[in-house]
């Protein structure tokens, strides 16, 4: 019961504390060895717990001492990760402008696509690297505190420079009005593009020098004056681009009158040329704005470095070193991979409802109560009608579904589980044939494999499981060869087995599969020293063999309860987590909507509304590229389109990033003439994206079929942007006009819900080619088809989507035909932003055609 129970608890901890997952096994390894050998005998000693602890201890000690010399020559993997993001993010930039300003340059589009997906990785990868630093010890000036601000600085970078930063403006080259208005903003965009990557390579600088990183350990100096300098440099170049920005507008819109015609000016104006480039300008003044304060940050940090000198960098010790409320920079919500798999916990309407029915029916029994003295009546009478009874029911109701839902407990018991099944046979009588066997063979090793192999899922089990006997047999082989050159040679065995440690550190340290050179080394010295030390009566061989397949049957034991016991299903847990994606982009965008809609002002926190859902989303879908990791690894016999997976998660990030990019847009336009006089359109643009994400939510959750018939996105943007025009065409001209500037912001607008709308439309086509069309009309029958209908009483066109339909490509590739691109767009296959498969179709919102 004592193992059980400790296997249990280890279980726990190794599960819900990241820290104490190699303590957790440690533990479990001494408790193997201490509770199975001797069991039954009424006496013990101190030594039957000294011996082993001695040893575990000396052994951790060791590896302490021996690292603690290289503590001065360690630099901060996080800020390496830093300066490496800000040299992608500079490279994005300059080659991203390029593209955007020269109409007529050679497209690059292949090497965009590889610098936006390289930025994206690394900035991925820097909430946890952060976390990881702030517990790290090493010799320097400064911790990894003051580089929190760059990580959010970073990821707000990369969303402009993702989304903002088109590669390719449009359809049609340059004329008429754009062209003018293009030379007359091209030369301070420039310069503002060089003074942002001016102050990216200074906060480059600061963070590798403050950080003593060797390739800046032999650069010049930098000091807190040269980022003042710098921000002063960037504030006058926004606010020239800012100015002509103005002259530009002024002049374009002053040949609009509203006592003429001004078609050709207007379609000019609302054309999606111009609408890619006011888009293009507003992310380059956001870019402009978050790098001013990328700058005010490493004058802290500059000024930090020179004030303090090096020391011990020593983590303090919290819950959060242990695991428990950890957090990062980017805050993740709680919830675990297992959360969404428990459809069967009532829902708190349901419980209302319920208490609701109890109460009014125990009213009504009191009313017209008689008692009646059986049993049954007293207990009927005492079980639901008291408060406290129904209370403690709540209560417990809860407390078993906390446990029932948790990972944690899960794992213990699939721990305890399995090591109840291995070690029976140790705790079976003297005179079984069982416990001898047990003894005689050190069956002890099956149980400790159990622990080391058995993780929280399914994918990393079997991937351990799998190096770990690969490394069992080459250990086993390595301690024959050994023994057969070495004999009882204590020169040559501690020579020879010194020499196999140097690959298997290799294999621990610059390998994915560390376990192999783990339990290599762990074999090796099993199988040599115990007949050197006459520990044993078998030959060299018959104890290889015999240790490696005891390894391997507890390798396969894990992986059986894995499979047996709480079976975590990969791909429907990667469903679930899609499903409540996609459910929080909708509420993202409806937060986004919902006071912008409803009083039709701006106040000065709208861009801070729905960071915690953005984090929210990010986090899901962190977990589930985790999830399709854990597919490629599990056994199954139908084969699973992984890359089909890739997209659809690369599409909903793309979807919060284009909702981002609207929200700081959203903050400048003017109310009056884009919200107020076009709400119904607006309304209705919102409802059908509403529709589309609710119907791609469910279908995930559920993994049933799309209905046939959604609103079109397009056709509700097409009647917006048409709006619009036609307001501003039939402007009063006694009403004071918005800045110049707005107007800008407004185009920036209109570009990027045309590219949301793309994007939510790619979303629905990737939907449905994996759960398909639930199809209910073949548009035949008695009156006009509804396919041929053009309008709806709702302003939409309900578009049959069971239907395949040809649009134009979208303007990158008209662009990269132009140019002559001579490759494919569809060619490569980033992990960030990637289209549609090869084949499907493109939409392009007919506002813009």
């Amino acid at each position: 019961m004592a193992m059980v129970l400790h296997s249990f608890l280890a279980g726990y901890a190794l599960s819900k504390l990241p820290r104490l997952r190699l303590a957790a096994r440690m533990a479990g390894f001494l408790a193997i060895w201490v509770l199975t050998v001797d069991v039954g005998d009424t006496r013990t000693s101190y030594e039957s717990f000294t011996n082993l602890g001695f040893c575990t201890l000396c052994a951790a000690g060791l590896s302490l001492i021996s690292s603690l010399p290289l503590l001065h020559r360690t630099e901060s993997p996080f800020a390496k990760s830093i300066v490496a993001a800000f040299g992608t993010l500079s490279e994005l930039l300059q080659l991203s402008t390029e593209q955007m300003l020269d109409r007529f340059a050679i497209s690059n589009h292949e090497e965009l696509e590889v610098l936006r997906a390289k930025l994206f990785a690394q900035t991925q990868g820097l909430p946890g690297a952060y976390t990881e630093a702030t517990f790290e010890t090493r010799i320097g000036r400064l911790n990894a505190q003051p580089l929190r601000g760059f990580v959010l600085s970073l990821e707000k970078l990369r969303t402009q420079a993702s989304v903002g930063l088109p590669e390719f403006a449009g359809l049609v080259p340059p004329d008429g009005l754009l062209h003018l208005f293009l030379e007359a903003v091209d030369p301070p965009a420039r310069g503002v593009v060089e003074e942002i990557l001016s102050g990216l390579h200074l906060c480059q600088q600061a963070v590798g020098v403050a950080y003593d990183l060797d390739q800046y350990k032999h650069r010049p100096s930098v000091y807190p004056d040269d980022c003042l300098s710098a921000r002063s440099s960037l504030l006058q170049a926004s606010n020239a681009l800012r100015g002509e920005i103005k002259r530009a507008i002024t002049k374009l819109l002053g040949d609009v009158s509203p006592n003429e015609d001004n078609q050709n000016v207007l379609d000019n104006i609302y054309h999606r040329e111009f609408s890619s480039v006011c888009f293009y300008l507003a992310s380059i003044l956001e870019v402009a704005s978050e790098t001013w304060i990328l700058l005010r940050q490493a004058e802290e940090i500059l000024k930090s470095q020179l004030t303090t000198s090096r020391r011990l960098q020593i983590p303090s010790l919290t819950w959060a070193w242990l695991g428990i409320g950890q957090t990062t920079v980017l805050t993740p919500p709680k919830f675990t991979r297992d959360d969404d798999l428990d459809g069967q916990a009532a829902s708190k309407g349901e419980t209302d409802a319920a208490l609701k029915e109890q109460t009014s029916s125990t009213m009504s029994r009191n009313a017209n109560y008689h008692f009646h003295p059986r049993p049954s009546s007293i207990f009927r009478s005492i079980w639901p009608s008291s408060t406290a009874i129904l209370r403690l029911r709540l209560k417990l109701a809860s407390i078993l579904r906390a446990i029932q839902r948790s990972p944690h407990a899960r794992f213990g018991f699939k721990a305890a589980l399995g090591t109840m099944l291995l070690t029976l046979p140790g705790f079976l009588p003297r005179e079984s044939a069982a416990r001898s066997w047990f003894e005689h063979s050190h069956g002890q090793w099956m149980v400790i494999a159990f622990l080391f192999v058995l993780e929280t899922d399914t994918g990393a089990t079997m991937r351990n499981g799998m190096w770990r006997i690969v490394g069992t047999i080459s250990g086993a082989a390595f301690a024959y060869l050994t023994w057969l050159i070495c004999h009882s040679n204590a020169y040559g065995l501690v020579v020879l087995v010194t020499l196999f440690q140097i690959p298997a550190g290799y294999v621990i340290l610059r390998t994915s599969a560390p376990g192999a050179g783990v339990v290599g080394s762990v074999t090796l010295s099993v199988v040599v020293f115990i007949p050197y030390h006459a520990l044993a009566n078998t030959n060299v061989l018959t104890l290889a063999t015999l240790r490696a397949s005891w390894i391997c049957v507890g390798i396969t034991s894990a992986l059986a309860i894995h499979y047996l016991v709480f079976p975590f299903h990969a791909r429907l847990a990667f469903m679930n987590q899609l499903g409540k994606a996609i459910g929080f982009v909708s509420q993202d965008y409806i937060a986004l909507n919902q006071p912008f809609l409803k009083s039709g002002t701006i106040s000065k926190d709208f861009r801070s509304l729905g960071q915690d859902l953005d984090t929210t989303i990010k986090a899901r879908l962190r977990t589930a590229d985790t999830l399709i990791t854990d597919m490629s690894l599990e056994f199954s016999l139908l084969p699973k389109p992984v890359a089909l997976y890739r997209q659809i998660a690369c599409n909903l990030r793309r979807v919060v990033d284009l909702v981002v990019a609207l929200r700081s847009v959203r903050q400048y336009i003017p109310p009056e003439e884009t919200v107020s006089r076009v709400l119904d359109l607006r309304m209705d643009l919102v409802s059908s994206m509403i529709l589309i994400l609710y119907a791609c939510e469910h279908a995930f959750k559920s993994q049933e079929p799309v209905p046939q018939f959604l609103p079109s996105t397009q056709q509700a943007l097409d009647e917006l942007l048409s709006g619009i025009k036609d307001h501003f065409q039939r402007k009063d001209p006694d009403k004071a006009r918005p800045s110049d500037m707005a107007y800008m912001f407004s185009f920036a607008e209109s570009e990027a819900m045309a590219e949301i709308s793309e994007t939510l439309d790619d979303l629905l086509h990737l939907t449905t080619s994996m759960f398909g069309v639930k199809e209910w009309w073949d548009g035949e029958g008695y009156g006009p088809s509804i396919r041929q209908t053009q309008t709806h009483p709702a302003a939409h066109i309900w578009r049959d989507i069971s239907q395949g339909e040809t649009a134009k490509p979208r303007p990158s590739l008209l662009l990269m035909e132009r140019h002559g691109s001579k490759k494919s767009s569809s060619a490569s296959d980033p992990p960030c932003y990637s289209p549609l498969p090869p084949g499907a179709p493109l939409r392009t919102p007919s506002a813009f055609v």
